[in-house]
């Protein structure tokens, strides 16, 4: 019983936390947290979120022009999904729990009122998370997915942060593989 009051305590506590900081976070819009982004850093070398953001919403609408022809793709709604898909990292539900960066995305792009295709897109961005899990379900997912990894790819090893055999801080390997696997999937 002492056990079990303790964990309640601690659970209580942090659905406290997380509701007020739900609360906080639907104050604004996905839109409007986006100037944020320009104080949070990247990478030393390659600059700040609202940077890398950019350079994703150029190559996915590009891979969107690219695509076209050969699969059903919403462009508008892959770009306004590549706009918005890091502004929950500036959340405070993000900031307090990192492991549901996208997801908020996703939820807070609902509240907003943003197309299902929009808010699927910013909640799948960081599919696949692992070899067995599930790649982004939608075209306009998989191609702003595939960008995001895509630009991470090209500018860490542009900036020779290239994984070794013992370290990979910027997960590399795993965005690599995730970059395959929505090819041969999607």
């Amino acid at each position: 019983d002492l056990v079990r009051e303790g964990y309640q305590r601690v659970w209580e506590a942090r659905f406290n936390d997380a509701a007020v900081f739900v609360g906080r976070d639907s104050a604004s819009t996905l839109e409007s947290k986006l100037p944020l982004l320009d104080r949070v850093t990247y990478q030393k070398t390659l600059g700040f979120m609202s940077a890398k953001a950019a350079r994703v919403e150029s190559l996915t609408l590009w891979m969107g022009e690219h695509l076209r022809s050969t699969a059903p793709i919403d462009e508008l709604s892959a770009c306004a999904a590549s706009r918005l898909v890091y502004a929950d990292l500036v959340s405070d539900v993000v900031k307090e729990f990192p492991e549901l960066q996208g997801q908020m995305g996703g939820v807070y792009a609902r509240k907003d009122g943003l197309d299902e295709r929009i808010a699927l897109a910013i909640e799948q961005f960081y599919f696949p998370v692992a070899a067995k899990t599930p790649v982004p379900a939608t075209t306009e997912a998989a191609v702003v997915s595939l960008a995001g990894k895509l630009d991470s790819l090209a500018g860490c090893f542009a900036a020779g942060l290239i994984p070794t055999g013992s370290a990979d801080p910027y997960a590399l390997r795993r965005q690599a593989l995730g970059v395959v696997r929505i090819v041969l999937e999607k």
